[in-house]
């Protein structure tokens, strides 16, 4: 299964996962741009305003001109500390926050802070028992729909993330990491 990246090229923390459309695909950052996308690329409702390269449709000529940028690649907010691009000025601004350290969101739970909203509310259900997403398989319970959609590569050995150098295919992107350094120092795939 191969993911298309919306919004922004995502370099995720090893062994992080993103929401995704199942409707078309699409990867996410946030739940909250999923809801927006389902709401703009795949409600009933067509909006006034068409993308050139899919059916996504909108209300708002911003919205569609900020999708378009999924389909040409366009990333016109670029950091000036390392040069890496982005499509959304909001995705800049979080990723500047990689360089100042700056962690404008504590969780409520604990002494942590984060640089990004997403993260810190990720992190606030760790606090909670709350587990209300379930494997169809073995009734395994979670408190992340993507920690589910994880957990049933187990169930279905789908390994969607192949090296490129040797063609190894593994089920989480961790390990793929991991793997990926082994190449990097020149030392033997294990």
């Amino acid at each position: 299964m191969v993911l298309e990246i919306a919004y922004e090229e995502i370099t995720p923390d090893v062994g992080t996962e993103f929401p995704f459309c199942d409707e078309c695909g699409l990867l996410f950052p946030t739940g909250e741009l999923l809801s927006l996308h389902l709401r703009d690329a795949h409600d009933s409702r067509k909006g006034k305003f068409e993308c050139s390269y899919c059916p996504y449709t909108s209300n708002n000529k911003f919205d569609v001109v900020r999708h378009e940028r999924v389909h040409t690649g366009e990333r016109p907010f670029q950091c000036r500390l390392c040069e890496r691009a982005f499509a959304q000025s909001s995705a800049l601004s979080a990723h500047q926050r990689t360089h100042t350290g700056e962690r404008p969101y504590p969780c409520g739970g604990c002494d942590r802070a984060f640089a990004k909203k997403s993260d810190m509310v990720r992190h606030q259900k760790t606090h909670t028992a709350e587990k209300p997403f379930r494997c169809d398989v073995c009734d395994r319970r979670f408190s992340q729909s993507y920690e589910v959609r994880v957990h049933q590569r187990v169930h279905t050995g789908e390994k969607p993330f192949e090296c490129g150098t040797c063609g190894r295919a593994f089920a989480h992107r961790m390990s793929l990491k991991s793997h990926l350094k082994l190449h990097d120092n020149n030392k033997p795939p294990v």
